[in-house]
């Protein structure tokens, strides 16, 4: 709370410097510490909401070595792989593994059902692209503004 208090009083800069800090401490006690399980999902958190996605995705990846992650958690976990990811390329072997598991635990989450059928594209599987955005075609609504993108990866896949 000392500290909550502390970093209200501070300029802009300084207080992102200051959290940038705790997080920074919060790695290095992990480091000491390895299966601090709730330690790393704290500092995957962090990292995610700094921006810091290939931090956070190797948090979550440690988090998980101690025991397996819910579907919330998961889909941080790919949320942190797929904003790593440069516009039009598919998702890296460790964003897949990440994606197949979320799929598996929640078929028809979006997220996971758009990038494994971008990666299911780039690996010449049309076929499960084609399932897999097609489905998720379903569940948008009809103003969803990623229609027009899904529907022409949806030609370009037929």
């Amino acid at each position: 709370r000392d500290q909550v208090e502390a970093m209200q009083g501070l300029a802009p800069e300084q207080r992102q410097q200051a959290i940038r800090a705790m997080v920074e401490g919060l790695d290095a006690r992990l480091k000491e510490n390895p299966q601090d399980r709730a330690g790393w999902l704290r500092l995957a958190n962090a990292w995610r909401v700094l921006g810091e996605n290939a931090k956070a995705a190797d948090a979550y990846a440690r988090a998980d070595a101690l025991g397996a992650l819910d579907t919330r958690t998961l889909t941080d976990w790919a949320e942190a792989h797929v904003r790593q990811i440069a516009p039009g390329a598919a998702p890296s072997p460790a964003a897949v593994a990440v994606l197949e598991r979320l799929e598996k635990a929640e078929p028809r989450n979006a997220l996971a059902l758009f990038y494994l059928g971008a990666a299911s594209f780039a690996a010449g599987d049309k076929q499960a692209a084609l399932r897999r955005w097609q489905t998720l075609l379903a569940l948008l609504p009809a103003d969803a503004p990623i229609r027009g993108l899904l529907e022409e990866r949806l030609k370009a896949a037929e």
